[in-house]
């Protein structure tokens, strides 16, 4: 969350760089995840307590994505990451990379 204290800024780096993260949380909900013919539906009821802010009211909009990580065969990392909104996703071997907040490539999500 934007003004975080220190003690919860989490830095991720690689030789290439790094990028400062205000806070990093782990949030439950329930989620499910179903294949259909080419896609997937995807689930998600996650309390607004765990995002820290209120039910927006409709006619609420936000800024933000939405994106999956597809693992390798095997697990043994991530061979792709897919956004509704940012295209702009091809880099999978670079964390602060793939971590850095990119808003420009965001769109509205608009609460009814």
């Amino acid at each position: 969350m934007p003004g975080s204290p220190t003690s919860e800024r989490k830095t991720f780096a690689s030789p290439v760089g790094s990028v400062v993260i205000d806070s990093v949380e782990r949030i439950t909900g329930d989620i499910k995840i179903a294949p259909f013919k080419g896609g997937y539906v995807v689930e998600a009821a996650i309390p607004w307590k765990n995002l820290h802010t209120a039910h927006p009211t409709a006619g609420t909009s936000w800024r933000g994505d939405l994106g999956i990580l597809f693992a390798s065969q095997g697990g043994g990392g991530v061979a792709e990451r897919l956004y509704w909104y940012n295209r702009d996703t091809g880099l999978i071997a670079d964390v602060p990379g793939e971590i850095r907040l990119r808003p420009a490539f965001w769109s509205e999500i608009r609460f009814e």
